[in-house]
């Protein structure tokens, strides 16, 4: 990959790593996904189309987060003009796994997994919210649709059928390169 411009204050000899990284056309998502990573993605995109929209490198290593966040990231990737590959150094779990199926084309580790399944809740409730019918089924409708929608993406790119995609979201165990590649949710064990 050619050298891209990267702005920043730093002078060459203080660039942190990751600005070294995107220089070269490599995006790290590690760590939680939320709207900060969601933020950050989007900045390094938008540099990155500046210059002409440049084949990159994703590299993940997350354990999840938020799903809003992390479905816009996946749209990021899918959307963004380049050849993006995404590569698993470690685990892409939870709403990460979807974002990773926002890449062409979907790498892995000989070690790393992909985990999927069933949305949770983060949000607190309280006894009177749990005794409240409406606020119960708000929430079930709410996962219900965030089900769905992961389902869509992984059937949109794996090879298996949305009912054994449901299976194994429902099992809630990690996926190892391997089997990730059997089922179609990576395209290249590395």
């Amino acid at each position: 990959m050619n050298d891209i411009p990267v702005r920043s204050n730093l002078p060459p000899d203080q660039a942190t790593a990751e600005q070294l990284l995107l220089a070269k056309g490599i995006i790290l998502i590690f760590g939680e996904i939320n709207d900060a990573a969601f933020e950050k993605l989007s900045d390094q995109l938008l540099l990155l189309e500046a210059v002409g929209s440049p084949d990159i490198e994703v590299r993940f290593d997350s354990t999840g987060g938020d799903t809003l966040p992390g479905f816009l990231m996946y749209d990021l990737l899918r959307l963004y003009k380049g050849k993006t590959t995404g590569v698993i150094t470690h685990e892409a779990t939870s709403i990460a796994s979807v974002v990773f199926q926002g890449c062409a084309v979907r790498k892995i580790f000989e070690h790393g997994w992909i985990h999927i399944h069933t949305p949770t809740s983060n949000d607190p409730l309280s006894l009177a919210a749990l005794e409240n019918a409406a606020n119960i089924k708000d929430l079930r409708l709410g996962l219900r649709k965030c089900c769905g929608q992961m389902l869509d993406v992984y059937e949109n790119r794996a090879r298996c059928t949305r009912e054994q995609i449901r299976g194994l979201m429902d099992e809630d165990r990690p996926l190892f390169a391997e089997e990730a590649l059997n089922l179609g949710f990576v395209d290249e064990i590395i």
